[in-house]
């Protein structure tokens, strides 16, 4: 082991970074979300802070000495209206916000009708608890639905930058087989469906996403739930058993978590910084429609799905403003000409 890392691992034994079983720490879930952890957890591994940093999303940096691109005033003046503008204080203040029944019911079941004859998702079983599609055929509701102006609005406004489609819109459908566990009673992670993303956990960094619940989903139904306000935390793990936080831990920092809930149509913002997960309840299924963004960096290509997702680029994106096109610029290159260098990584999927 070189020198380097022998001196961060001695660190991190020394002020408890990863801490030792016991009633709030244990083995998987050993998350710390302390300042003072962070703040050395970060210094012993600072790329995840330093991806945050560069884009402006530590401290408000002008675009002109930092990465991204500048918000277009069309879509910073999207923002109108007590609905969205109150969506936007509340993600700032709690990293989520939820605007009910924004979408109308007729695009909910649009969507679902177009798409309802693909099995990875419509035919979900209890012994196949998540089906996903990521990038359904775009038509004009869809497109629409993706670059609407105050939706975009209220995340760029977040991020102080233009936002960037990360990945092709992700239409899902959950239905667990199980009750939510309590963290103390999850021995083994690898039991429950990966998908699910059962843990208290946090995303990539600078990822802000919008999501629409395509029907009615209350408290007693498998929805996902946010811990209000850790989204300003500068999280970073040393290892596995430092990624997830418990139950206990949840308790012991009086975090409140909102429950992401609502009528058909319902729009949920939340930036993926914050520790969020899925609640389940058992044979509840829910369907939504999920879009990312980020500032620029962590941008999914596929060259597949860039191809058979867009079967009519001219008359699909040719109305778009200029900032809802730049929005598409990283996923589709050959439509979309984009003057700021984007962070591009190409996905290798099953086709």
């Amino acid at each position: 082991m070189k020198l380097k890392t022998r001196f961060k691992w001695f660190l991190v034994r020394l002020f408890r970074l990863i801490p030792d079983d016991g009633p709030v720490f244990y083995r998987q879930f050993k998350g710390r979300p302390e300042f003072l952890a962070c703040l050395l957890k970060n210094a012993l591994n600072p790329r995840r802070i330093w991806k945050k940093f560069s884009y402006g999303q530590v401290v408000p940096l002008p675009v002109a000495i930092s990465k991204g691109t500048a918000l277009p005033k069309e879509i910073e003046s999207a923002v109108r209206g007590p609905a969205l503008e109150k969506a936007l204080s509340d993600l700032r203040r709690d990293g989520v916000a939820l605007m009910e029944g924004f979408i109308p019911e007729e695009v909910c079941d649009q969507i679902l009708e177009m798409n309802k004859q693909d099995e990875r998702v419509f035919k979900a079983t209890q012994t196949d608890q998540y089906r996903q599609i990521i990038g359904p055929v775009l038509d004009k509701t869809l497109v629409d639905l993706w670059l609407n102006p105050g939706l975009l609005g209220v995340l760029g406004s977040y991020a102080g930058r233009q936002p960037y489609a990360r990945i092709y819109p992700s239409l899902t459908t959950t239905l667990p087989n199980y009750d939510q566990p309590h963290t103390s009673e999850i021995t083994d992670l690898s039991s429950y469906d990966r998908g699910l993303a059962v843990p208290w956990h946090y995303d990539a960094p600078n990822l802000y996403q919008f999501a629409v619940l395509l029907g009615d989903t209350t408290k007693e139904d498998s929805h996902m739930q946010v811990l209000a306000g850790t989204h300003r935390i500068h999280h970073q793990n040393m290892n596995d058993d430092d990624t997830f936080l418990s139950d206990d831990a949840v308790d012991k920092y009086g975090f409140r978590a909102v429950d992401c809930i609502g009528p058909k149509g319902t729009v949920i913002f939340f930036d993926a910084n914050a520790y969020h997960r899925l609640w389940a309840k058992k044979g509840s299924k829910r369907h939504w429609i999920k879009f990312e963004f980020t500032p620029g960096n962590s941008i999914m290509h596929h060259t597949i799905t860039d191809r058979d997702t867009l079967p009519d680029p001219d008359g699909l994106l040719g109305d778009l403003l200029p900032g809802q096109r730049e929005t598409l610029a990283g996923l589709y290159p050959g439509a979309i000409a984009s003057k700021t260098p984007l962070e591009v990584i190409e996905l290798k999927l099953d086709d």
